[in-house]
């Protein structure tokens, strides 16, 4: 615009024709508010500075504020909304548009191949469950698949990947877990099998082991520490479970891992004391054959425990060990044999009312044993763990040639072929066999 304009509406009141005109030479001779000879029109910072402030009622009504009418729009508003997932397998659980959050029943006992799968299922449901700008944690955050309101692609992308690592696990304590999980473990190279048990490097007999030294923990102490750990109170998570029994000395470490093993099953807290057991092998604070001792002991009294979910528990404390090749799978083949006639000592038969584990799991039924519920629910949990492979199971009953002759009812050898058809089709088995 031109200026000398302006500063003839200053000066002579903004009147029209003649008194314009005159008033626009007066205001030039005057003093412009630029110097007409710089090429560049340079302010005078001075006048410019006066005539802003307002040398009078003129410039001070030019310079009023007036009210502009404006049109409010919303914008970023999403109308869609996030999708809901059910998986029932609890090792893969994504998020749900309900909680925005991972299954932390599921605690973190997967390979790192598995962990891998993991994560890019995770990024995958981020970014196809995701909403508008409300509904629950999906709109914004770490685990939210909308992109926000002036959000490039190229942005929620990276966030996305950043949020792949980042697993909520419910409290701090899981979130120690996972660092600790990190940690370089002292299992040997050697590829292992499907089913087998992987090796360690072992120890010298004259070697300090943690837990040699220290006070001893009495039955009250380790019960207490067991249960805060089992279920997550007064922070106990695995760092600072393993930092406390480094303090105390363990006199009998199979007796140990069996009062461990009993306590997590009883609570139904299997898989998290799966989760934990290889880092009490890495530290040694117990080796592999304390670790069969305790679940040697656990099996022989199978049958005297009184918990309607036992086989189920079970399971998921067996399971994600065999699938890390932790305990091996013919072993435990073995041990849920443990509980019957043939392996008790005279004085202990008198509480043998028929065969153990060989008997009938309930009064409805006169052919599922107990040991055949409770395979069952291992091949299922099996199945899970090992997710990424649909064949696992199929391969491993395969390798170890698995037969029900000896997990039947002795009485019923005679109708092994119609046990199996049934025990298949009654607990949904069929991608075993």
């Amino acid at each position: 615009p031109d200026l000398n304009l302006v500063a003839a509406a200053a000066g002579g009141g903004g009147g029209g024709g003649a008194s314009g005109g005159a008033a626009s030479s007066s205001t030039t001779a005057g003093g412009n508010l630029y110097d007409a000879d710089d090429p560049f029109g340079i302010f005078d910072v001075d006048r410019l500075d006066a005539f802003v402030r307002g040398v009078n009622d003129v410039s001070s009504e030019i310079m009023a504020a007036v009210p502009v009418p404006g049109h409010l729009v919303a914008v970023g508003a999403g109308s869609q909304r996030m999708k809901k997932t059910r998986i029932n397998n609890r090792y893969i659980s994504s998020a749900s548009s309900g909680s925005g959050a991972f299954d932390t029943s599921t605690p973190l006992h997967l390979t790192p191949q598995q962990q891998q799968q993991q994560n890019m299922r995770k990024s995958r449901s981020s970014s196809s469950s995701g909403g508008g700008g409300s509904g629950g944690s999906g709109g914004s955050g770490s685990s939210g698949g909308g992109r926000r309101l002036l959000q490039t692609a190229e942005e929620q992308e990276i966030m996305m990947f950043d949020a792949v690592d980042e697993v909520y696990e419910g409290d701090s304590a899981h979130v120690d877990e996972k660092q600790q999980s990190a940690t370089t473990t002292t299992t040997s190279t050697t590829s292992v099998g499907i089913g087998e048990r992987k090796n360690r490097l072992s120890l010298a007999s004259n070697s300090q082991r943690p837990c040699d030294s220290g006070k001893s923990l009495d039955d009250e102490q380790l019960d207490e520490f067991m249960g805060d750990f089992l279920h997550l109170r007064n922070d106990m998570n695995e760092s600072k479970m393993l930092d406390t029994l480094k303090r105390y000395r363990l006199s009998n470490r199979v007796q140990f891992m069996h009062k461990f093993v009993q306590q997590a099953i009883d609570g139904g807290k299997g898989e998290r004391l799966a989760n934990f057991i290889p880092k009490l092998l890495d530290a040694y604070i117990v080796v592999a054959d304390e670790l069969d001792g305790g679940l040697v002991d656990f099996f022989k009294g199978y049958t005297f425990e009184d918990n309607p979910q036992l086989a189920r528990n079970t399971s998921q404390l067996l399971a994600p060990l065999i699938v890390d090749n932790e305990i091996a799978f013919d072993g435990v083949l073995r041990w849920v044999l443990l509980d019957t006639r043939q392996h008790q000592e005279a004085e202990m038969l008198k509480f043998y009312d028929g065969d153990g584990v060989r008997n009938y799991a309930s009064k409805n039924s006169d052919t599922m044993t107990i040991v055949l519920v409770l395979l069952a629910e291992l091949l299922k949990e099996l199945r899970d763990a090992c997710f990424e492979d649909s064949e696992y199971v199929r391969k491993l009953l395969s390798k170890y040639r698995f037969s029900i002759d000896e997990y039947i009812n002795q009485k019923d050898v005679g109708k092994r072929a119609q046990i199996q058809q049934e025990w298949v089709k009654t607990y949904g088995l069929q991608f075993a066999f």
